[in-house]
């Protein structure tokens, strides 16, 4: 008889190894963040209060809106391009992305560590950009400003999963309802847009604003004829149109 040929195996970790990467990034991501906003606090020694107060609230409106570009960017990213077998990267990031489509209410079923563990690791970038500017009382200003940004983008990144899971799973909570009904978080009427074939609308997950000025701008279209005219590579919604027909 003719042995029947396997299948290659995928290039995936063993799940213990990404259960104990994700536990990894959000163990670090907490103890990581006091240690910054200490720096932060003692650097306005150097600063007059309300230059200090400005330089927060400032800070902490453009991570506000950095953070939900972001989000649209690596989801965009990950809908589009790469490889679910990739090490580490397909089955932490890619496949959860993809999968999302065919199964969007699942996300209501994850437990805290496989929920937050990858925005965790993600957001230690973040947070290490917020360490770079070295100190010194001529520097003080953006020894803030900086550190609160990128710490503002990690904590948001951080709860952009639990946003998401929540514009699916319609929560009671009458605080999360209203967060959601005043757009500062994101809502099931507006991420509703991205489930709607080819998935390839209202991207951004953290808070959706960033959504309006990039489809104004054909951002993700510019970028994606830029790569496929540069690389011959589409994107992998174009694909699976094109393997449809």
């Amino acid at each position: 008889m003719a042995k029947t040929a396997q299948a290659p195996a995928k290039n995936v970790p063993d799940l213990d190894v990404q259960r104990i990467l994700q536990l990894t990034g959000i163990s670090v991501f907490f103890g990581w963040t006091p240690f910054i906003l200490m720096r932060c606090f003692g650097a306005a020694g150097s600063l007059a209060s309300t230059e200090f107060i400005g330089l927060i609230a400032l800070a902490l409106a453009s991570a506000y809106l950095a953070a939900d570009f972001f989000s649209g960017f690596v989801h965009w990213l990950a809908d589009n391009y790469g490889s679910e077998n990739w090490l580490l990267v397909g089955p932490g990031f890619i496949q959860p992305f993809r999968e999302h489509h065919i199964h969007p209410k699942e996300i209501g079923e994850h437990d805290f560590i496989r929920l937050n563990g990858n925005t965790c690791l993600t957001a230690l970038l973040a947070l290490w950009w917020a360490t770079l500017p070295t100190y010194t009382p001529a520097n003080a200003g953006s020894v803030v400003f900086f550190g609160i940004f990128w710490t503002g983008v990690a904590w948001l990144t951080m709860g952009t999963n639990q946003f998401h899971r929540w514009a699916h799973t319609e929560p009671d909570h009458k605080l999360i309802q209203w967060l959601q009904q005043n757009y500062v978080i994101l809502n099931t009427k507006h991420h509703d847009k991205h489930h709607q074939a080819p998935h390839t609308k209202a991207y951004c997950i953290t808070t959706g604003h960033m959504d309006h000025p990039l489809r104004w701008l054909a951002f993700f279209p510019i970028l994606e004829w830029t790569i496929e005219t540069l690389f011959r590579l589409p994107p992998h919604h174009k694909r699976s149109q094109e393997a449809a027909q």
